[in-house]
């Protein structure tokens, strides 16, 4: 029997699921994509689940993850926005401008590179 709060990947490749990483993080940098609806994109696009599902496995409620979705961190700890970032390889927190322009950079080379 298979626990209700766990995550499965949903079939895609590992290329694809690091492409779509890539294009948010770049919609991200460029400020086209906010964290939040960047953290949406990701858990749609990496496993495919409910907001539901998601707060259950991260162990955080369902309505902190609305908030954090709708970009409205005010009330939501540190720790609680690195759980929900931390399944996709991230944490919370602040880019340098030189690291965006670092992270723009690399992003346009893999894009360039499956072309």
């Amino acid at each position: 029997m298979m626990n209700a709060t766990r995550i499965q990947k949903i079939s895609r490749s590992p290329q694809e699921l690091e492409s779509a990483l890539a294009e948010l993080l770049v919609d991200h940098a460029n400020g086209v994509i906010s964290a939040g609806k960047m953290l949406r994109e990701l858990r749609r696009s990496f496993f495919g689940v409910t907001q539901e599902r998601f707060a259950q496995a991260i162990k955080i409620s369902r309505r902190t993850l609305v908030q954090i979705e709708k970009d409205d961190y005010d009330s939501v700890a540190l720790g609680t926005l690195n759980r929900a970032f931390r399944p996709f390889g991230m944490t919370w927190g602040v880019v340098p401008l030189s690291n965006r322009v670092v992270i723009k950079e690399m992003m346009r080379a893999i894009q360039d590179a499956k072309a």
